[in-house]
């Protein structure tokens, strides 16, 4: 009877511990996925995370300020003597932009899933890094980056790939209200 029951014992763990590795396995379509959009990432950074203007040093730092307020970000960290400047808050984009891409990041995942994904707007914020860099010619440059992040409770986490289409748009939102507040600020100082 004791030998019967550790056995059982020993089988009903092996089960267990087989079923919680069926279910903790990640679905490496999907992951592989995600590693391809990181690899388009790169590119996009290269190609859209790099602005030079011909204003003033000071002039862009103090508009980098003022257009992630009114985004809607808030500014966590700078430093305007480096040129660093941290800003977090929800999705810049208008809802609708955010629903079709989100949708279509959605449909492209659930093609290769072996589950069903949906769209969930809201559970993440956008961590935008400026390095606002003065050039010696008197030009400015800024260089602009993006992460994702989810917040779940009290745990952050960090998303190392942003679905390119919403990355491309996010950074035409972004470049759109700093130079937007570059206008205004270089017309209301005359």
């Amino acid at each position: 009877m004791r030998q019967y029951s550790a056995s059982c014992l020993i089988i009903c763990c092996l089960l267990v511990t087989a079923c919680v590795t069926t279910l903790g396995k990640s679905d490496e379509k999907v992951d592989d996925l995600w590693s391809q959009w990181g690899e388009e990432n790169k590119r996009q950074h290269l190609s859209f995370g790099e602005r030079i203007y011909v204003n003033a040093y000071d002039q862009v730092f103090t508009s980098a300020i003022t257009a992630m307020a009114d985004i809607g970000f808030s500014v966590k960290n700078m430093e305007r003597q480096s040129g660093y400047l941290l800003a977090e808050g929800p999705n810049p984009l208008p809802i609708e932009e955010q629903k079709a891409l989100s949708q279509k990041m959605v449909d492209e995942i659930n093609r290769v899933s072996r589950t069903q994904w949906f769209v969930q707007l809201g559970n993440a914020n956008h961590a935008a890094t400026l390095t606002i860099i003065k050039l010696p010619d008197g030009r400015t440059k800024v260089k602009l980056r993006f992460v994702t992040v989810a917040i779940q409770g009290n745990y952050s986490t960090r998303y190392h790939s942003i679905y390119p289409p919403l990355l491309e748009a996010d950074y035409r939102y972004i470049w759109g209200a700093l130079e937007k507040q570059l206008f205004l600020d270089i017309h209301l100082d005359k």
